[in-house]
């Protein structure tokens, strides 16, 4: 019996993350639908605990308001926007993914894309630059 050296990673739990743009998706669509009321995996209240507002105005000393800032309130690990779109988003050196929803129209987007070393921040704008001009075009229809 060999004695194997303890394995520990720093960046813990970002990190050793497998998934794919299908999998996001199955996940995007029940959390649309538990926010709706007909989730399957989890609660009624467990889904409004995720995805309703935790802090109350007191927290903020200042707000931006934009559409796509996930920041403007917290449900837990999820983002929430002055408009009410939820967002969860984060990223790694070398890979970054986000995904999002508008509860009014049960539309929501994601992605995942490969990204060189030090431009997390480039591919973040990147992707709002597409989040935005996709919830654009689901407002036309």
């Amino acid at each position: 019996v060999s004695v194997m050296p303890r394995f520990t990673y720093a960046r813990y739990p970002a990190g050793h993350l497998i998934t794919n743009m299908e999998d996001m998706s199955l996940y995007l669509m029940e959390m649309i639908n538990g926010f709706q009321g007909n989730g399957k995996l989890l609660s009624t209240a467990s889904y409004k605990l995720l995805l309703n507002p935790q802090l109350d105005d007191s927290y903020y000393e200042e707000r931006y308001d934009g559409e796509f800032n996930g920041s403007y309130n917290v449900g837990i690990f999820w983002g929430i926007s002055s408009t009410g779109i939820r967002m969860h988003d984060g990223g790694e050196i070398g890979v970054y993914s986000f995904m999002y929803f508008d509860p009014k129209t049960g539309f929501g987007g994601l992605g995942m894309k490969n990204a060189r070393i030090n431009s997390y921040g480039d591919t973040r704008e990147i992707i709002r630059r597409y989040e935005k001009r996709l919830y654009s075009l689901s407002k036309k229809k």
